[in-house]
């Protein structure tokens, strides 16, 4: 339900605020305990990354994500500010992080429309060469907004 979500949306911004809180502080920031949730969730729910800091009841985007794109029939829409599979690594360095880019390829692959709406940020190297990758696969549409 809605209400479901904005109550996980509002655990989400409680954690970060308080994590952001330790860190201005120079204060490593606790795991939450692992929750996982007692049953398949059902309608709409959030999911978020990293699983270490999500409240409970909310799944990790990590696993969660290619397991609904695996699961795709006909359309998946997709909202984000930025697309790059890119992670963030040490010393500033952003590693390869195929996992979510190789799951909406393979939706697309199997048929699946894919409505991938980014930032007008992501126009910038190396974001946009990744979009223009992407945007080659049949299935795939991306519209570029501006914020």
């Amino acid at each position: 339900s809605d209400a479901k979500v904005v109550g996980q949306i509002q655990a989400i911004f409680e954690q970060d605020w308080q994590a952001q809180a330790l860190l201005a502080q120079d204060k490593p920031v606790p795991a939450l305990p692992d929750a996982p949730p007692t049953a398949p969730p059902q309608g709409n729910y959030l999911v978020a990354s990293p699983r270490a800091y999500n409240p409970a009841g909310v799944l990790e985007s990590q696993a969660e994500l290619p397991r609904l794109l695996a699961g795709a029939k006909r359309r998946v829409r997709v909202q984000v500010m930025d697309y790059a599979p890119l992670s963030f690594g040490p010393e500033r360095s952003r590693p390869f992080y195929a996992v979510i880019d190789n799951a909406l390829r393979g939706a697309a692959a199997r048929g699946v429309q894919i409505e991938l709406m980014v930032a007008n940020w992501n126009t910038k190297k190396p974001d946009i060469a990744w979009l223009k990758s992407l945007a080659l696969v049949p299935n795939v549409q991306i519209k570029v907004v501006t914020i």
